[in-house]
């Protein structure tokens, strides 16, 4: 496992650490221990951002598949209703129908086959755990907590004994990292580096995907209300009574609308867009508070004690989306 993410992390780490990274390095001159005219950051950025930098690319990678693998999975289960129910309808002269559904429900089994064997899902999965493990870790190194080595995994409940890698990779990537040696005369400038590069990034962030998943969620609850709708109308239109032309259609839109409505509800399943939402809010609530704290915090031993506290509720994030999105796998559409 741990050679098969290495392999994928060699192929998909090729751009910069982009935002993050410019957030990190714009702190550089407030963290102590090095001389003003270099990059006091430079250390902790040269360590980590290898890694982190390949972990979050991997992510991105796989996430990217498996969101088309899903989209076009319950696609190709939605037009294979849709060919049945126009073979028997539309009838004779459409000899291609009855073939072109049993290719869509090939597909369909087909993404699922490809989706599994592919470990698209455990490996975006595990890819994002990892990355935003080692987020966390710049931070818990730069502000002194060393000895916190195996405590971010602690409760995570790995799907498989093999997954032990991610705990591996971890535990090495927080082995090498540079020492510091951190004075309380640095706690206003490592209060502004926790505060302004860790925290409330993660806020915004927190804010902008709840409402991202907020608003699929809205699109996803419309989009399949406006189709039953849709389909009461197509009814109601073929009880009052219309030409045998127009009945045919009249029922295949009665039957393909419900079968376009049930692939979107279970994109949206799949995705879990209404719990993250929630997720996310009552995340940054909880964020919130630990500015607060990081802004109170006069002396090293309260700073550490609130870096520990943010990173505590940062894995505990990931460790719930990672214990959820695992059960949301490749599995044939019903």
């Amino acid at each position: 496992e741990l050679d098969d993410y290495n392999a994928n992390s060699a192929r998909h780490s090729e751009l910069s650490a982009g935002a993050f990274g410019r957030e990190l390095l714009s702190e550089a001159n407030e963290l102590p221990g090095r001389g003003s005219d270099e990059t006091k950051l430079r250390p902790f950025a040269d360590w980590l951002f290898p890694y982190f930098v390949r972990a979050d690319r991997v992510a991105i990678h796989f996430e990217r598949r498996f969101n088309g693998l899903v989209t076009a999975e319950f696609g190709f289960a939605a037009l294979a209703v849709f060919l049945a129910a126009f073979a028997q309808l539309l009838e004779t002269n459409r000899p291609w129908a009855v073939p072109s559904e049993l290719v869509a429900l090939g597909l369909a089994v087909a993404v699922v086959v490809y989706g599994r064997s592919s470990k698209a899902h455990l490996r975006w999965l595990a890819s994002r755990f990892l990355a935003e493990r080692f987020r966390s870790a710049l931070f818990l190194r730069i502000t002194g907590l060393t000895a916190r080595r195996e405590r971010p995994f602690e409760g995570v409940q790995l799907a498989d004994p093999s997954e032990d890698w991610l705990r591996r990779a971890y535990s090495y990537v927080w082995y090498v990292a540079p020492v510091v040696s951190v004075q309380e005369s640095d706690v206003d400038d490592l209060r502004r580096l926790l505060s302004d590069a860790w925290i409330r990034p993660q806020i915004q962030y927190c804010v902008r995907q709840g409402r991202r998943h907020d608003r699929r969620h809205r699109a996803v609850l419309f989009s399949s209300v406006s189709l039953f709708v849709l389909t009461a109308v197509a009814v109601i239109i073929h009880l009052v009574g219309v030409s045998p032309n127009a009945e045919r259609y009249l029922v295949l839109g009665s039957i393909a609308f419900p079968a376009l409505a049930s692939a979107l509800t279970g994109i949206g399943a799949r995705h879990q867009h209404q719990r993250h939402a929630a997720t996310y809010r009552r995340m940054a609530h909880y964020l919130e508070a630990v500015v607060d704290r990081i802004s109170r915090a006069i002396t090293l031993g309260g700073l550490q004690s609130a870096a520990f506290e943010a990173d505590e509720i940062l894995r505990d994030e990931n460790r719930d989306w990672l214990s959820v999105m695992r059960f949301h796998d490749f599995d044939v559409p019903g």
